[in-house]
Formats: C-alpha cells, structure tokens, sequence
C-alpha cells in the first residue's frame, strides 16, 4: 500500500496544525500502549496465522478540538460533531497475539452525498518505531451505504497496530458514520522463500511463444496447493486480460509471504475459498499461479460482469508512485504473451465484453463505474503504458506460424490414385493470409528413407484460401492430392507457405505429417462376353472383340505411362497370324481398349480385325492384356478361327466347314 503522509507519518486530519500540537499529540499517541480494548478471535491454516482484533472507541482518543463524537455503546459508533465539517479519530495502540506481515480492515459506513471517510493503519515491531501510515482502499463490491466495507490486503509487519479515520462534510447537517471496525492481522511468514531475481530475457522471435517459468501454488505455500473445495472453479474461454496491482508495498522484500497473505484474506477472511487473481507478477520478474483450476478457470478480480472469460494479472505493490520494474515487465508481457497465444487473443485488438468495447488487454480502472468496479488500478505508472505493453506482447508473437485442427488424410491410397482432403487450420502467427499475398496450403510425399516423390509442378502441390485469415481464426481448406505411383508406405507433409517468400516449416513452425500407405495397384480382368466368330475364306477381315471387366485397383488407360492394350500370349509378343496390317498396333498388339480410361468395376470392349490366313485350317491364337512397364495380366484368352478350303465342281461352290470360335 502507498503512504499517505509524505511529510513524517502524521494522520491526514494533522496537516497545517501548529507544531506544539502536532508534537503534543504524537507523544500522547506513542506512549500510551495497551492491550486490545475488545477480544481477538483467531484462526490458523497450514502455515498461516490470523487474528481479527474488534477495537473499541474511546472518548480519550478523540479529545475536544477534534471534532469527532463518539455514539452508542461498546464500540460504537463515530461521527461528527453539531455543525464540524471535519473531524479525525486516532485509536489506541493494540498489540497483537502474535507478529504479523499484513493486516486488512473492515468497517460500516454511512456516506451522504458530499461526504468522506478515509481509513488508516500503521505498524510497529515494538510500539516505538512505526511505519508510514497505510491507507485503507476499500474493496470493490463493498461500497454500499451502511454495507460491510472490506479493504485490500496491506503489507505491514509488526506487532503493535493503530488506526485513524478521518471524516469530512460539505454538508453539516448530513455528517458520514463510522462504526463497526474490524482489524485482521495475518502471519504468512512461515513458507517458501521468494526465488532469487529472475534475469530480464531478450526477445527472440521464434516458431511458437513459449510459456514463462510459473512458481506453482505449492511453490508459494499455498495452504490448499491442489484443490479449491469451497470454491469449486467454474469455466468460460479466456477472452480477455485484466491488468491489476494489489495497491500492496513496493519493493516487498518477501513478496511470496504477501501472496500467502492475499490468499488468506481472499479465502478465508473474505470466505471466497481461494485466491482471486489468476497470476501475480513481483517486481524480480517471478510469476505465481493464483486461483486454482488451470487454463479458462473463473476468478474474482472483477466482479461478475467482467470475471468469467477473462484472465486476471495482479502486479504486486502499487504503481500510482512507482514505476513497474524492468523484470516485472518483461515477466508480464511473456505471461500475456503465452496467455495470449494459447488462447488466440489478439494483443492488439478489441471486442465487446461485459457490457461494452474493450481492448483485448486493459485495466482494471477501464471498467470503473461498471457493475460494481470502482478501483482505479492499477497506477497511472502501469496504466499509461498498456499501449506500450501490448504492442510488446504482439512482437513476441511468431510472423509465420499455424495450428493444425484436423484433417481427414486418407490412411491407404491406390498407387496414383486421386483424393479430396479436408485440412483445418488456424493462424498462429502476426501475418495475415490473404489469397492475394500467395499464402497457400501445400503438400508434398516423401519416401521412408526421407526423399521426396516428385509429382507433376515438381512434386509440391497447392490448395488456395477461400479468404483471408487474420490471427487466431481457423479456416477448411480443399486438397485435392494424388498418392506417388508405386506402392509403399509414405508420409504426406502438408506445410502452409507464402509463395515466393517462405515455407511456414522453414521459420520453424511444424508441418502436419500424415503416414499414407499406398497400394501398389493391381491389373486383374475376367472375360465378360465375346462376340460370335464362324468360318472365314482365306484373306477375309472380320471385326472382333471381347469385353473384359478391370477386377483390380488400377485404371487402364490407352495412353501415358502404363497403357493397357490387348497382346498376343503363348508365347508372349509372338507374331499373329491374324494380324492386320493398318489395324493393329503392331503383329503382337491387336488394340487398345475403346476408352480413354477404364476404371476398376468397369467393363471395356476391345475391337480389332482379324484377317483369315490363305491356308485352310484350324487355328486358335492366344491373347492376354499387358500393362506396358508393369506386365502382363488377366485370362489366357483363346480366339479358334475356321479358315474354309474352296472345292472347284460344276456345281455351285460347296465348302466344308470347321467349327471354330474365341
């Protein structure tokens, strides 16, 4: 907490007084040390102690010329006197059960309109030698006339205490109320020392942003390291970032036991049941986890319009008169950094929220005056450079960089088979794809032995954006990808790119690798008619064919690598006795299918003439289909062809006849 009085230690209502009675009054207030004027009532976790001391008002501590009138029994209540417009109360000096390293103060106040109370706290080791007086900044939440008003956690180390309250008017006819106050006094000493200063990084744009060094709830001494039982986390996607400092003592020499102390007071004094804040940052640069529950937990920072969906970071101390420390800064924007990344919030942008427009990163103060927030935290020395912050945050961010969200890559492919490929991805980096800067979605195949399978446009194929994909959107883009030609097991590398500026893998941001085993495609027939062959004169040309149905995984293709054609067999290539010259191919090779393509389960019809020998006689001549580079394939087909002998007679020409057929 800051110090109010500047100018020696004084209460506020002390300022411009005489010196006679401004030195009068502080030895009456030092010397006088005495036991707390009401009991204490104390409680104990793991580790840490309280106690809440209930004081009670006296009339000797708020002598005549003071202005201030003490009302009702017991503790009473304060107020002004007939007709003051100020007045100020300084209470006994209470000694505490025990030492102490932060206290917190609760009170009732009834404020009119034109009116103030300021509440004030200082310790002492022994009731000699004092600190700065602490100012009590009420706790948002708690501001409702005549409502139970709590105070922040106040770093202040002890054993003896005293307060002061200060009251003004603009109206003496409608003078504030005090009554009802509460001291709490927490020993959180007793726990893990804070880690020495940690050394301001130097940025270097990588890949990915990497996740700070985070001291663990157990690291700290949280007495309910792995559980939050009375406050069982509640979830919603952070959104935002809400920047806070703790209004706590700058320059903590144990800054650990003042997290152990805002987390007593969170949960136990207060009755949350945890810890409000997500993280906390110290002034070494030491980061500390905060309310239980991991990524997207819901704390109490910022009351209720603005605590689901939002990450709450506390700055320890209090940056209205101090400047963030050059390690806490750096520590900041690497947890924003990495909190931001893993959740696609933008640094730079803004979006509305709550019940308004806000940036993605602000300030608590931001949000002052809006369902019930009413802090102006953190300092203006913090506050006034989030603009530096974020654009801090955003260079820590990767230029090139994507998520993969999933894909539907097919796990076995046909060798040269064809495939439409669903791939969604996301941008994780600070480019913009746009179609028009050539940002695309790429894919190449390499072997097991790590060489890559070159395809048509060298091997490395592309997909376009549908449109432009800002950080942290996801978009489905369309591949149509074609598996290597021989079978094998393969690993289909989709990789996003910028063409003619870089491979997104090149700046060190993974590819999405996929293990595709491709089958080698087979050639298989089966006959499924033929047509009609009867006897022939010698030289004679009949149209035939059979019609074949492809049984395998391959296409036949008349033309390209692999055409398939009709051939002879038995043996193999021999030359036709059939042949016909200007039909066939070749004497071995009859035709090609009548199609261009013949895809598996189809049924294709080759058609070829067929000359009849001049001698007459029985022959039969084999065929099978080959696949030029890749074999011969399907049934031994057989064609008999009855090659008819004229008889010369006076008669008409009579033939005899042979049998013959496929």
């Amino acid at each position: 907490m800051r110090a109010r009085w500047p100018w020696g230690g004084f209460p506020r209502w002390m300022r411009g007084l005489g010196g006679l009675a401004f030195l009068t009054l502080a030895v009456l207030s030092l010397s006088r040390i005495v036991p707390p004027l009401a009991s204490q009532s104390a409680t104990a976790s793991p580790e840490i102690r309280a106690a809440t001391l209930i004081p009670v008002l006296t009339q000797e501590a708020a002598p005549a010329g003071w202005a201030v009138s003490i009302q009702g029994a017991g503790a009473g209540r304060l107020s002004l006197q007939n007709g003051a417009d100020w007045g100020a109360y300084t209470s006994p000096i209470f000694q505490a059960d025990f030492p102490f390293n932060a206290v917190a103060l609760a009170w009732k106040a009834q404020t009119p309109a034109g009116s103030q109370i300021i509440l004030e706290v200082r310790a002492s080791p022994d009731g000699q030698e004092w600190s700065e007086w602490f100012q009590a900044e009420p706790l948002d939440g708690f501001l409702a006339d005549e409502g139970d008003n709590r105070s922040q956690v106040i770093v202040a180390r002890g054993r003896f205490l005293q307060y002061s309250a200060t009251l003004y008017a603009t109206d003496p006819d409608l003078p504030p109320k005090l009554g009802d106050v509460k001291i709490t006094y927490i020993d959180s000493s007793q726990g893990p020392s804070t880690p020495q200063p940690r050394a301001v990084g130097t940025l270097t744009r990588g890949a990915s942003v990497n996740m700070p060094a985070i001291i663990s709830r157990a690291g700290w001494g949280s007495p309910e390291p792995y559980s939050s039982d009375r406050w069982p986390p509640e979830y919603r996607e952070w959104q935002k970032v809400i920047v806070h400092d703790t209004i706590t003592k700058n320059n903590d020499p144990d800054p650990a036991a003042t997290v152990r102390a805002i987390w007593y007071y969170h949960a136990n004094t207060l009755g949350w049941g945890d810890i409000g804040y997500n993280f906390l940052i110290d002034t070494q640069g030491n980061i500390y986890d905060g309310r239980f529950g991991g990524e997207n937990a819901t704390g109490g920072h910022a009351l209720s319009c603005y605590n689901p969906g939002s990450i709450g970071v506390a700055l320890l101390g209090d940056y209205r008169y101090a400047e963030v420390s050059p390690a806490m800064e750096d520590a900041l924007e690497n947890l924003l950094a990495a909190k931001s990344y893993q959740h696609n919030i933008n640094p730079l942008g803004s979006g509305y929220f709550g019940d308004r427009t806000l940036f993605n990163i602000f300030c608590h103060r931001d949000v002052s005056g809006s369902c019930g927030n009413n802090h102006q935290d953190p300092g203006t020395y913090a506050h006034d450079r989030m603009p530096e912050f974020r654009g801090k945050v955003w260079d820590r961010f990767p230029m090139y960089s994507q998520a993969w969200v999933q894909h539907n890559t097919p796990a076995r492919m046909a060798a040269g088979a064809t495939a439409s490929v669903a791939v969604t991805v996301q941008n994780k980096g600070q480019a913009t794809w746009s179609p028009g800067s050539l940002f695309r979605l790429g894919y190449r195949w390499y072997r097991q032995d790590g060489t890559e399978v070159l395809q048509a446009g060298g091997g490395q194929q592309r997909a376009e954006l549908p449109t432009n994909i800002p950080f942290g959107q996801s978009v489905m883009i369309m591949a149509q990808i074609t598996a290597p030609p021989s079978g094998g097991a393969y690993t289909l590398q989709w990789d996003m790119l910028q063409e003619g500026v870089t491979w997104f893998s090149s700046q060190g941001s993974p590819t999405l690798d996929a293990a595709v085993a491709v089958d080698e495609l087979t050639y298989v027939a089966e006959v499924t008619a033929q047509s009609a062959y009867g006897p022939r004169l010698p030289g004679s040309k009949s149209p035939t064919w059979v019609e074949l149905r492809n049984t395998g995984t391959a296409t036949w293709y008349r033309t390209g690598a692999n055409p398939v054609k009709l051939g002879t067999w038995s043996p193999a290539d021999r030359a036709s006795a059939l042949a016909t010259a200007g039909d066939w191919e070749s004497p071995s090779r009859p035709t090609y299918a009548d199609q261009d393509a013949v895809r598996p389960s189809q049924v294709v019809r080759f058609t070829f003439l067929a000359t009849a020998p001049a001698g007459p006689g029985l022959y039969r001549e084999h065929f099978r289909l080959t696949a030029d580079g890749k074999g011969w394939f399907g049934p031994d087909m057989f064609l008999d062809i009855t090659v008819l002998r004229p008889i010369k007679t006076y008669l008409p020409q009579v033939y005899q006849r042979y049998s013959g057929g496929w």
